[in-house]
C-alpha cells in the first residue's frame, strides 16, 4: 500500500506544489508572462518558459525531456502488459508475459485513443474565448487569496455546505479500489473480466454525460448532485448485497439454473457485478458535471477562479487521500478480524454519501424558476 498508493500519491502532491507554486510565484511578482505563453503556446510551452527562469536551463531542459520520456516508456509499458494479461489466455507463473502481438495492438489502441482525445481538446479549447471584461488581479499575493477564501467560506453558508457535501461525497473513493479486488477474491471473478468492465464503463460514458448534461440544464445542478450521489450510492449498497448473498453461498456452484438454462457462475458473477462499475462511472461523470457547473452559478463573477480553485483543489486532494484511507481500513481488518473485510469498507462510504446526500438536499438552487417553466417544453424555432 505504501508503494503503490501513499507514495505516488505524495509524490503527486510535492510535484504540483513545487511546479505550480513556482510558476505563481513568477506570474504574480516576476512578470514572467506565463498565461501569455499558455495562450500562444498551450500549456506545454508554460514548463519550458518556466525553465528558463530556472538556472541552467540549457542543461534542465533535456534532462527533463528524459525523464519525462522514461516516465512515459514505464507507464505504457506497464498498462499495455496488464491490458494484455487480463486479454490474454494461458496465463500460467511458467509463462507470465502474453504475447507481444497482444501487448503491441494494446500499445496502438491507447495511442491512437490518446492522440484522438488530445487533438479533439485543443481543438474545442481553441475555439473557447476569453471574456473581455475579465480583470485579472495581480497584487496581493499568495497570503491575500488564502485570506479571501477564508473570508468566503466564513461568510457564505450554502458554500460552506458545498464544500461539506463535496467532502462527503468524495467518499466515494474509499471503496473503489477493492470493487474488483472483493470480486476476484470472494466471488471468483476471472481475471480476464477486468478488460471487459473497462470497455463497459467507458461506454457507459457517452450517455450518462448527455443525460446528466440534460438534466443540468433543464432542472438545475443542485439536482444533479443530488442524483448522482444517489447513484454512487448504489454502488456499496449493491456490493454489500453480493457481500450477503456470498455469505450464503449463492456463488459457489459451478453452474446457475435459470429458467430452464444453465448458466455457469463465472459468467453469472460478471453480469452481478457489472452494475456496480456502471454505477460508479455514471456517478463520477455527472459529478463532475454538477459540481463544477453549480460553483459556476453561485459564485459572483469576479471570485469564479477562487471558488472553483478551492473545489478543484479539494477533489484532487480527496482523491489521493481517500483511496489509502481505505486501504489502511482493510489492513487494520486484517489484523482485527484475521482477514480482509470488505464489507467494512462498503459499508463506511454507504454512509458518507448518505450524509453527502441529505447535505446536498440542503443546497440552494441558484435557479429560481417556476414548476411550469420548469416543464414547460422549449420553443421550436421558425
Amino acid at each position: 500500500m505504501f508503494f503503490n498508493l501513499l507514495l505516488p500519491a505524495l509524490f503527486g502532491a510535492v510535484w504540483m506544489s513545487i511546479f505550480g507554486g513556482t510558476a505563481i510565484e513568477l506570474e504574480l511578482y516576476e512578470s514572467a508572462e506565463l498565461v501569455g505563453v499558455l495562450n500562444e503556446k498551450g500549456p506545454e510551452g508554460v514548463m519550458y518558459a518556466l525553465m528558463t527562469h530556472f538556472p541552467g536551463c540549457n542543461i534542465l531542459v533535456p534532462v527533463f525531456l528524459f525523464v519525462t520520456f522514461i516516465s512515459l516508456v514505464t507507464a505504457a509499458d506497464s498498462t499495455t502488459s496488464a491490458m494484455s494479461s487480463l486479454s490474454s489466455k494461458d496465463i500460467t507463473l511458467e509463462n507470465p508475459e502474453p504475447s507481444k502481438f497482444v501487448k503491441i495492438a494494446w500499445g496502438v489502441m491507447m495511442g491512437l485513443v490518446a492522440w484522438i482525445m488530445m487533438v479533439l481538446g485543443v481543438a474545442c479549447f481553441s475555439m473557447v474565448k476569453e471574456p473581455r471584461d475579465l480583470n485579472v488581479r495581480r497584487s496581493g499575493g499568495l497570503g491575500r487569496y488564502v485570506a479571501e477564501l477564508s473570508w468566503i467560506v466564513k461568510r457564505n453558508k450554502n458554500y460552506r455546505r458545498f464544500l461539506l457535501t463535496r467532502i462527503l461525497r468524495g467518499s466515494e473513493h474509499l471503496a473503489l479500489p477493492f470493487y474488483i479486488v472483493f470480486a476476484r477474491e470472494r466471488l471468483g471473478l476471472p481475471d480476464k473480466a477486468a478488460a471487459s468492465f473497462f470497455i463497459v464503463t467507458v461506454l457507459a460514458t457517452i450517455p450518462a454525460s448527455l443525460a446528466w448534461g440534460r438534466l443540468s440544464d433543464r432542472l438545475g445542478n443542485r439536482l444533479v448532485i443530488i442524483f448522482t450521489t444517489l447513484t454512487s450510492l448504489g454502488a456499496p449498497l449493491f456490493a454489500l448485497g453480493l457481500v450477503v448473498a456470498a455469505r450464503f453461498g449463492a456463488f459457489e456452484a459451478g453452474e446457475i439454473s435459470l429458467a430452464g438454462t444453465s448458466i455457469k457462475t463465472s459468467t453469472m458473477i460478471m453480469w452481478v457485478i457489472a452494475p456496480v462499475f456502471v454505477l460508479i462511472k455514471a456517478a463520477g461523470v455527472g459529478g463532475f458535471i454538477g459540481f463544477s457547473n453549480y460553483v459556476m452559478d453561485i459564485a459572483p463573477d469576479r471570485r469564479r477562479p477562487l471558488y472553483l480553485g478551492l473545489q478543484t483543489s479539494l477533489q484532487g486532494v480527496l482523491i489521493m487521500i481517500v483511496p489509502t484511507l481505505g486501504g489502511a481500513i482493510i489492513d487494520l481488518t486484517r489484523v482485527v478480524l484475521g482477514r480482509e473485510a470488505y464489507w467494512v469498507v462498503f459499508a463506511m462510504t454507504a454512509v458518507a454519501l448518505t450524509a453527502s446526500l441529505m447535505s446536498a438536499r440542503r443546497l440552494e438552487e441558484p435557479r429560481v424558476h417556476h414548476a411550469r417553466d420548469i416543464l414547460r417544453p422549449m420553443p421550436r424555432q421558425a
